[in-house]
């Protein structure tokens, strides 16, 4: 299903409601047969037991008898058993998907799942500035990635702004899987399942790009074949009497005491391996599965293209060569077979069985390794992208903007009814804003709680998804290709010995250093978002430093926003007619004998008219009181 931009969000809310409700009930259908298969797993198992006791004790033959029946009803009832647990399971994993849905429309924070990616350092006060990971941030919004690398794509494209040509790319793919709702939610489904495996994808990964292990012992498989060999050749002598029984008899006991030895000495090693690919033959079925998925990604956007080409890199496509490796690993996880287990023993002490899956894995590490990395990269820009594509399907009312190389002085980030993506459509107020051109700067001011903040943010979180590829809350964005650089939530440091006020000015310099370097470079400009800075220092410096740090910003060709309850930095030296001011304001109402305060959170232009600082103060029982006549100034 589609939504239409004129669908409320109630409607998009019982939409997902019903798909969880759903998967409920099939939740509940899958659990009743579950309950009477066990038991009967549980007693055909104990018959089995007792009738195959009873026919070696006694030889009896409706013991014998009972007991060939029993043995395949057990082995028919546990495989039933596993099904419906297979199947319940996956139907638990998508009512939590349609769940988490829900909560992502909501914006139920403590309903999501908080996916922690590593952040450069040089990137972390812009990601907390703006809110962009962690709790109630955009990549916990957005990300219904569940390989690393997809987790790791999406992150880059949060921190990295694409060049124009490649957002226009990214949103031709979006527009062209907005609407593939299926094929998203069993791409996240897939991945899902592959992601619960003990050792992922990662490892994978680093093990096709690893040394071969067997090449660094040379001796050892020539040895190997030796003797598995020698075995054979040892049973078949004995088979038709072709030796002495003794010496026939020694010499495979010799030869299973240097096999077991082997094995005690090499097995860990090996089952490393072959963990590395797999703990168990399920995985290589999700990597199957996945991939298959993955290379029947509809669409026709250059975008699309190239994750398709880099799915068929090497000398056969990643679904074939992942169907190999899953055949290989088949037979190399014998061991975890369950009743197969006995016939792996068999195998492994009387022809070392490991050691030559391990061989014929290393020969599909020789031929497709280098392509593996590959592989998942693609892989991680398709979830990278299914996840815009997600919430471009889930809020059909935003719209993708327009990025284009402009030169300096027609750089302008204008944006009609702008919101923060991160609120409710029923918490959100949105505004129209102009920001530049270079030598400018928008200057916002207004009381405390008023939504100077917010705008800032809005601005900061909607440029980050318009240059990740993805749709933005606004009616309309158009912007150049930016650079964005913050200071917002700054904090002393007791560890190294850094005041409030000295670590907003180390990060204003880096703010102002990156400014001069992009003027410098033939990049993007740098867009600059300035939450009340310096306020660790008394009013009349405060006015002086904030002039002169957002004249050095203006100066170095950068453009921006700087909140303020300076109300004369407009007419500060070096500033005067290069600022665009605009403000928002409160109005009180007087109800059952108390002021309340309220806000429409609408940006007006000029200066700011009213302040509520004292009358915050008075509101929460802190007004100055009456002194008594005694302590009065004459």
């Amino acid at each position: 299903m589609s939504f239409d931009p004129s669908d409320s969000v109630d409607k998009r809310v019982a939409f997902y409601q019903e798909k969880a409700d759903f998967q409920q009930a099939e939740i509940e259908e899958y659990t009743r047969p579950l309950r009477s298969l066990l038991v009967a797993r549980g007693l055909l198992l104990l018959t089995l037991m007792i009738s195959g006791l009873l026919t070696l004790v006694t030889q009896n033959g409706w013991a014998a008898m009972i007991a060939g029946l029993s043995f395949p009803a057990f082995v028919w009832s546990a495989y039933r058993h596993d099904n419906y647990e297979r199947l319940r399971h996956v139907a638990r994993l998508v009512r939590q998907n349609h769940l988490h849905a829900l909560a992502r429309l909501q914006r139920h924070w403590d309903e999501l799942p908080v996916l922690r990616t590593e952040i450069p350092e040089e990137q972390k006060p812009l990601a907390k500035d703006l809110d962009l990971f962690d709790k109630a941030s955009l990549f916990q919004w957005l990300c219904v990635a569940r390989t690393p690398m997809g987790c790791d794509a999406l992150r880059d494209w949060l921190l990295a702004p694409a060049p124009p040509k490649e957002i226009q790319r990214r949103q031709a793919a979006v527009g062209d899987l907005r609407e593939e709702l299926e094929y998203l939610d069993q791409l996240q489904l897939k991945a899902q399942l592959l992601s619960g495996s003990k050792n992922g994808p990662k490892q994978f990964v680093h093990w096709a790009e690893s040394p071969r292990w067997l090449e660094r012992i040379r001796w050892l498989t020539p040895t190997v074949r030796g003797l598995a060999v020698a075995s054979l050749l040892l049973i078949i002598l004995l088979s038709f009497g072709w030796v002495d029984a003794t010496v026939g008899g020694v010499s495979l006991c010799s030869l299973l005491v240097a096999n077991f030895l082997l094995t005690l000495w090499y097995a860990g090693r090996i089952h490393d391996n072959f963990n590395s690919v797999a703990s168990k033959q399920a995985d290589v079925l999700h990597y199957r599965k996945l991939f298959e998925h993955a290379a029947n990604v509809p669409g026709t956007s250059s975008f699309i293209e190239s994750i398709q080409s880099g799915l068929n890199a090497g000398q056969q496509p990643a679904i074939d060569s992942i169907a190999q490796l899953g055949l290989v690993m088949s037979m190399a996880n014998l061991r975890r077979g369950g009743l197969f287990g006995l016939i792996y023993l068999f195998l492994q002490f009387l022809f070392l069985w490991d050691f030559h899956w391990l061989a014929v894995l290393e020969n599909w590490h020789r031929r497709h390794g280098q392509h593996v990395r590959g592989w998942f990269d693609a892989l991680g820009q398709l979830e990278a992208i299914s996840c815009l594509a997600r919430m471009a399907h889930d809020q059909p009312n935003w719209n993708f903007p327009t990025v284009a190389d402009l030169a300096p002085e027609d750089a302008m980030v204008n944006a009609v009814e702008l919101g923060h993506p991160l609120l409710s459509d029923t918490g959100r107020v949105c505004n129209t804003v102009s920001i530049g051109p270079a030598g400018t700067v928008l200057l916002v001011t207004g009381s405390n709680m008023s939504g100077k903040s917010t705008l800032l943010r809005s601005l900061g979180a909607n440029l980050v998804l318009a240059q990740a590829g993805g749709v933005v809350c606004a009616e309309a964005l158009t912007l150049p290709s930016l650079q964005l650089a913050t200071s917002m939530r700054i904090h002393d440091s007791l560890a190294d010995g850094v005041s409030f006020y000295m670590a907003e000015l180390q990060r204003l310099k880096q703010v102002v250093d990156h400014a001069r370097e992009r003027r410098a470079s033939t990049g993007p400009r740098l867009f600059f978002l300035l939450d009340e800075i310096l306020q660790g220092t008394n009013s009349l410096e405060r006015h002086v430093a904030v002039s002169q740090v957002v004249h050095h910003l203006i100066e170095s060709g950068a453009i921006g926003a700087v909140s303020t309850h300076d109300l004369e930095l407009a007419n500060a030296e070096g500033l005067q007619g290069r600022c665009q001011p605009v403000h928002f304001r409160e109005s009180f109402v007087h109800e059952d004998g108390k002021d309340r305060m309220e806000f429409d959170y609408q940006m007006r232009p000029g200066i700011a008219t009213t302040t509520n600082a004292l009358k915050l103060l008075e509101m929460v029982g802190l007004q100055a009181e009456e002194s008594p006549p005694e302590h009065r100034v004459r």
